[in-house]
């Protein structure tokens, strides 16, 4: 599924509209959850007007899907970013719970409302899910270059499984809070990269 775009803008001023619409949002959402948010509260944190807001999408949910348009390429830019910088001997299972849990924390409100859309509307998934089978196919290839091999259907799928595991893991967290996600907390982070770690076949740093 693409995500539904603004309608196309033809003046500087229109594009700026709706690029501060979209500011916005990304704003409101660092404080208030997605279901808490009014076209209103989005359209006056812009500086803008409510016919502005519906000159440029139809409804709320249009609007999100913008913005989850916006949030798809800016996430995908990190990822491609984040592993052209990887060093090759790169502790992997560090350096993806922590990549993974870093955007998370920062992106925790409209990622919730992600899931929750998600779950009732699959095909909506399917462009967030892509970032997810990005960063296996990444995870996959740093792998062989480490070890100098291609990596077996098995050894792939101890990392698909991991990585499975690990975004379970958080996603839920995030649903339903049975477990409070914290850049601070040391323990659970040092716990999900040794799980990884165990599930995805990776070697101790060092070794």
């Amino acid at each position: 599924m693409k995500f539904a775009k603004p309608r196309p803008v033809r003046q500087e001023r229109s594009r700026e509209t709706r690029d501060s619409l979209l500011a916005a949002a990304n704003r409101l959402l660092q404080k208030r959850m997605w279901s808490e948010l009014a076209v209103t509260d989005i359209a006056e944190a812009a500086g803008s007007s409510i016919g502005s807001f519906y000159a440029r999408y139809g409804d709320k949910e249009s609007f999100f899907e913008a913005l989850c348009a916006q949030f798809v390429e800016r996430r995908s830019r990190e990822v491609e970013a984040f592993w052209a910088s990887l060093p090759p001997d790169a502790d992997l299972a560090t350096e993806v719970v922590n990549s993974v849990l870093g955007f998370v924390l920062r992106e925790r409100k409209l990622w919730h409302a992600a899931l929750v859309r998600g779950a009732s509307e699959p095909k909506f998934w399917e462009a967030l899910r892509d970032i997810g089978l990005k960063v296996c196919d990444h995870i996959v290839q740093h792998q062989e270059r480490r070890i100098g091999r291609k990596l077996t259907a098995e050894e792939r799928r101890r990392i698909r499984t991991a990585q499975l595991l690990l975004n379970g893991f958080v996603n839920n967290a995030v649903l339903v809070r049975v477990v409070p996600l914290s850049a601070n907390d040391k323990v659970m982070r040092a716990e999900l990269i040794r799980a990884f770690r165990l599930v995805a076949g990776l070697a101790e740093p060092g070794t």
